[in-house]
């Protein structure tokens, strides 16, 4: 049903053979968290039917997985700061805080 490719603690990539019945949405959760569970250590990435990695691609979808953590780490990093810090104003002035909605703006 499948072929799985993989290196030495690489990425674990899992490849529907061509002309197979394409699964779920559901079906490839399931079967990605139950890959993920049995291999803690590795990245799993599943294809849809009629995707195919070249031999040797398997050590670049890894370095693009750790780059895309890294910028999603850094992201919510840089998020996480913007909350912390107060507003200031282009003056330099710190603004207030959020309005208290029960009061009218009038």
């Amino acid at each position: 049903m499948s072929d799985v490719l993989n290196a030495s603690l690489g990425p674990l990539i899992l490849q529907f053979q061509h002309g197979a019945t394409e699964p779920t949405r559901d079906q490839l959760s399931r079967l990605h968290a139950a890959l993920a569970a049995a291999f803690p250590q590795r990245v799993v990435v599943l294809l849809p039917p009629g995707i195919e990695v070249a031999p040797g691609s398997q050590e670049d979808l890894l370095k693009i997985g750790n780059k895309l953590d890294a910028l999603l780490s850094a992201l919510a990093a840089d998020g996480e700061e913007e909350q912390d810090a107060p507003s200031i104003s282009l003056d330099g002035e710190p603004l207030p805080g959020e309005r208290n909605q029960s009061q009218s703006l009038g």
